[in-house]
């Protein structure tokens, strides 16, 4: 199964590759090119018209501007397969038992980084690729539901998925399961996506009590998604039990410490800085993780902690802008006027036009500008 496979490569983290930086795009003159979806939808417009380079920049430079979404690294993995028919097709033929070549590996790591923000992610992009291979499209449910999907025809998704599932249980049940909760979210129908996790975790569950092996199925990722169900939901005590079963499974997953870190900051500050110090502890070499951990120790005032987790968060990612502001407010309460002026100034100067913290960002630069002209 894609999500259950995939876990064996988050063991190893999140690390980012060395990688170039393509040139940023041009974008149309009313876009905002400090904001992520600015770049994101001129990206899927390229990869509609099969300019997958064009595509891929649009995607890259999404990713860095925003790192806590998922939507721009999973763009990104579809764009670089659609580039690239022949070894697309290469990665599809790969023995799911053998490790990839490095350079598939790197590209893979895209679809990684994307499930650990957001496992029900939308996928349908990766039509893009399968476009662009030789021949027909073989005439099979799974084929139908996949390309439905990728078209936004979500209804006939849903029910191709399950003639599948139904024809082959065993090669198709987890993933087909999997995918109508997916295609469920898209649908805005959050309910029957619960339903459709509930029903696939249970299977795992049945097949662990069936059958001994030695290799452990780790259901982290699931419990992880359907605790971000439950909070869509408004549901924080489904929430927090789903987050907490992930740790169950697997301790070191620390996408589910930063959820929980979040959802208990109200509740319990003490319990939520522990949970995000963990999150940051596993997610060293994540910016978001960083980030959410050091922005909570300044609102906690315990401001130089928090000030050095920001500055790790900027130096894994220093086009996210939102690090900048909860670092200005740090230096801010640290007494360095001087600092802090050019922190919110750095923080103005990245953010997006409907960021939400601009206009006390914009404040702070008024009114320190003033105290120095005093």
């Amino acid at each position: 199964m894609i999500i259950l496979a995939a876990l064996a490569a988050l063991a190893a983290g999140p690390a980012r590759a060395q990688e170039r930086a393509p040139r940023r795009p041009p974008l149309p003159a009313a876009a905002d090119s400090n904001d992520w979806e600015a770049y994101y939808d001129a990206g899927v417009e390229w990869l509609n018209q099969r300019h997958q380079v064009d595509a891929e920049a649009a995607f890259y430079w999404a990713s860095r501007l925003e790192p806590r979404r998922a939507e721009p690294f999973f763009a990104r993995w579809a764009a670089a397969w659609a580039r690239d028919a022949e070894r697309f097709g290469r990665y599809l033929e790969q023995d799911p038992n053998k490790p990839l070549p490095p350079e598939m590996e790197r590209i893979d790591s895209l679809r990684y980084r994307a499930l650990l923000r957001n496992p029900l992610v939308f996928q349908g992009l990766i039509i893009a690729a399968y476009i662009e291979l030789p021949g027909r499209f073989r005439d099979d449910p799974w084929t139908h539901a996949w390309l439905a999907y990728g078209t936004l025809d979500f209804q006939n998704a849903l029910a191709s998925f399950e003639l599948a599932l139904s024809r082959n249980p065993d090669r198709y049940g987890d993933e087909a399961r999997f995918m109508r909760a997916t295609t469920y979210v898209a649908l805005h129908q959050l309910d029957s996506a619960a339903v459709e996790l509930d029903t696939l975790l249970a299977r795992l569950r049945r097949r662990e009590e069936e059958h001994v092996t030695h290799i452990y199925e780790s259901k982290a990722l699931l419990y992880y998604a359907m605790g971000l169900l439950q909070a869509s939901r408004r549901d924080q005590t489904a929430a927090r039990t789903a987050f907490e079963r992930a740790l169950i499974e697997d301790l070191s997953f620390y996408p589910a410490h930063i959820a929980l870190g979040q959802l208990n900051f109200g509740r319990d500050p003490v319990g939520s800085l522990r949970e995000l110090e963990q999150a940051a502890a596993g997610g060293a070499s994540d910016p978001e993780a960083r980030y959410e951990y050091g922005a909570a120790l300044v609102r906690a005032k315990r401001v130089p902690e928090g000030t050095a987790e920001l500055r790790a968060a900027i130096g894994l990612e220093p086009y996210f802008a939102d690090p900048y502001f909860w670092l200005g407010e740090g230096l801010l309460a640290q007494g360095d006027s001087s600092a802090a002026l050019a922190t919110f100034q750095t923080y103005v100067a990245r953010c997006s036009a409907r960021a939400s913290q601009l206009v006390t960002a914009r404040a702070r630069v008024t009114a320190l500008q003033r105290s120095r002209e005093e």
